[in-house]
């Protein structure tokens, strides 16, 4: 037997032709192509350049939501004159919450719902918050809680990142 050779020497049936190569490469340009226009037709189609930066806001906007900021969320939560909801899970309300805040965390939203139900009063102001400008949770919550009802509702969109940070600065 003679030396074994440095290099994998792979049978020319395995390597495909140039044509099926230009093929592949034709048939992934065409499905690009055609995922492209119909995303750019869609009325729910992707945006390919957006400042998500102030999405949660504007969503809570559109959908008649106050955004309320840290400085006001402080006055409410000092005042103990709204009813605060935390739309984190039950495992991180656990580890920290907003002074007065009880927990709706998604998972449970409908056994919460009874169990708060005699809280809820139309007028009373509700606030809900999760962890973040980029946690959407609150602001399901407060879709479920308009579902059910309620009407003087309200986004904190900050959360308990942005309570933590600010509120141990003072």
């Amino acid at each position: 037997m003679g030396a074994p050779s440095r290099f994998l020497r792979i049978p020319a049936e395995w390597i495909p032709s140039r044509a099926l190569a230009g093929r592949v490469l034709a048939i992934l340009a065409a499905a690009a192509v055609l995922a492209s226009v119909a995303n750019s037709l869609s009325p729910r189609g992707i945006p390919w350049i957006k400042d998500w930066s102030h999405h949660l806001e504007k969503q809570a906007f559109e959908e008649g939501f106050a955004v309320i900021t840290w400085h006001r969320m402080r006055e409410v939560v000092d005042r103990r004159n709204a009813i605060i909801f935390d739309a984190r899970s039950l495992a991180d309300y656990d580890r920290g919450h907003l002074p007065g805040a009880l927990p709706f965390p998604e998972a449970h939203r409908e056994k919460f719902l009874e169990q708060y139900v005699s809280l809820l009063d139309k007028g009373t102001l509700i606030v809900a918050y999760c962890s973040g400008s980029e946690c959407d949770d609150s602001l399901q919550l407060l879709r479920f809680l308009k579902s059910a009802g309620c009407t003087n509702l309200a986004l904190y969109v900050g959360g308990w990142e942005e309570w933590q940070t600010l509120h141990s600065e003072r």
